[in-house]
């Protein structure tokens, strides 16, 4: 396991504007593949402000509360990683479509036709070992999907060239939300084997 080394007014609850959360990210090669697909559905200059372009894409798992400091949570995520199963997990994509929001809808990567059966049973072991690690319950249904970018322009749900990867291991990440930044606050491999 590795932590991001970060100073005492980092360590308090997430501040409000700010979101925490556990997340798998994918291989380069994968996140540049994202980046081509949301190229090539949204343009250039709306791919250049994705979340692959700015090394942001990520799968989320689980969601920390407010309440929870940094610290609490990277215990946990120690917790966590050694109650979870050592193999590697495949997360496989090959639909591209808007999901419901605001005036900016977020445009997603998603498994319509794979349905992801493997991912949606370590989503469950997950959940379940951050529980008994002290982060709560889950807060919202699973729906498996990478956002690639929020776009106000319209677009058809439409299949897409296959997109996966082998997750090997999992991260804690905080958002800042409108700064377009991610930080990456710790890293488990699957099984709890120490990194």
């Amino acid at each position: 396991m590795q932590y991001e080394l970060f100073d005492k007014t980092e360590c308090g609850p997430a501040q409000r504007e700010d979101n925490v959360f556990f997340a798998l990210l994918p291989d380069n090669g994968t996140a540049e593949i994202a980046l081509r697909l949301a190229t090539l559905a949204a343009g250039e200059a709306a791919a250049r402000r994705s979340l692959a372009a700015g090394g942001r894409l990520h799968l989320s798992v689980f969601g920390v509360r407010d309440r929870i400091s940094d610290r609490r949570a990277l215990l946990a995520g120690d917790d966590i990683a050694a109650d979870l199963p050592d193999e590697p997990l495949r997360v496989v994509f090959d639909h591209m479509a808007l999901f419901q929001g605001g005036q900016k809808k977020p445009l997603v990567l998603y498994g319509k036709d794979i349905g992801n059966p493997g991912l949606i049973e370590f989503r469950r072991r997950f959940c379940i070992a951050a529980a008994n690690a002290g982060l709560g319950l889950a807060r919202h249904q699973f729906e498996p999907h990478v956002t690639l970018l929020w776009t106000p322009t319209p677009m058809v749900e439409h299949r897409v060239e296959t997109i996966s990867w082998e997750v090997r291991d999992f991260a804690l990440v905080r958002s800042f939300v409108g700064h377009s930044r991610h930080k990456q606050l710790g890293r488990w491999p699957l099984g709890g084997r120490r990194g």
